[in-house]
């Protein structure tokens, strides 16, 4: 998709405009959009979450996240990702993003089948593997329970996991509201702006069903790669189920599994159709 979007840089000084391709990709139900930055910079830094805030509002995709993908300057890294949520604010890691980035990369010779994206969260692998991109989400060093129902782990993201019964008869927005919100408990746990709340439902021991309400994105996405992985560590963590595991998300399903210590994810990805939209700050 091509879009005539006026230079953010210049924040409308001038009528000249730029053409921005995005690319838009649906990783299980999770609606992304690529920004292409690999051979220059197309959006200045200071004007990055305006220009987030201005696509997810007027390309059409209604998308979760905006992804920019470039080169790793002077870091580690074949590649870099960074993640925006669709109200402009810049996240450490986005899972399902990390597989579209990486089928990307690799489809337009930018990687191998094997190689390192550089994140916020750090550096990450992924891997092409008879078709399917597996990532490395590395370890979850953060973990703790609050409840016999509620628990925390960190996967890159803060999230809150918590066991239900009969998942599809609960209002999952409205009770992931209620911690999502809960500024005590997020406070308390350390991430008070921007905690991820996982409603799951065990199936069998290599079988779980879940619900994500993703802080920022601020609704239940269709999938949530960084939800799964979390949820998946946490009903391993307590001998409720054994990897690998298939995570029954609204969207469609992720596999996740353990490498050692090491969180690794796969699941389904394509590339939405293109159209052509314009946009301009002069209108």
């Amino acid at each position: 998709m091509n879009l005539n979007i006026t230079d953010y840089g210049k924040m409308a000084a001038k009528k000249d405009t730029k053409k921005i391709k995005l690319t838009f990709m649906n990783a299980v139900g999770n609606r992304l959009v690529i920004v292409d930055e690999y051979f220059q910079t197309l959006i200045e830094e200071k004007a990055k979450n305006d220009f987030v805030r201005e696509v997810s509002k007027s390309c059409g995709f209604d998308p979760d996240s905006i992804l920019f993908l470039s080169r790793p300057g002077t870091g580690k890294g074949d590649i870099m990702m960074r993640i925006f949520d669709r109200d402009g604010t810049e996240e450490t890691m986005c899972g399902n993003g990390l597989r579209c980035i990486a089928r990307y990369a690799f489809l337009n010779n930018y990687i191998g089948k094997k190689a390192c994206i550089r994140t916020l969260d750090g550096i990450k692998t992924v891997q092409l593997l008879n078709g399917n991109i597996w990532t490395n989400l590395g370890i979850i060093n953060q973990f703790c329970s609050i409840n016999p129902e509620l628990h925390f782990a960190y996967s890159g993201l803060p999230h809150l996991v918590l066991f239900t019964e009969n998942l599809e008869e609960i209002d999952a927005e409205k009770v992931a509201k209620s911690y999502r919100y809960n500024k005590g408990l997020t406070s308390k746990l350390g991430y008070p702006n921007n905690m991820h709340v996982n409603l799951i439902e065990i199936i069998d021991r290599h079988t779980i069903k879940i619900k994500t309400y993703e802080a920022c994105v601020e609704r239940i996405t269709q999938s949530c790669g960084t939800g799964a992985v979390a949820s998946a560590f946490v009903v391993a963590k307590l001998d409720e189920c054994d990897f690998p595991l298939k995570i029954i998300n609204p969207g469609g399903i992720l596999i996740a599994d353990k490498e050692g210590e090491n969180m690794m994810l796969t699941g389904g990805l394509q590339k939405s159709s293109e159209k052509l939209n314009m946009m301009s700050q002069n209108q």
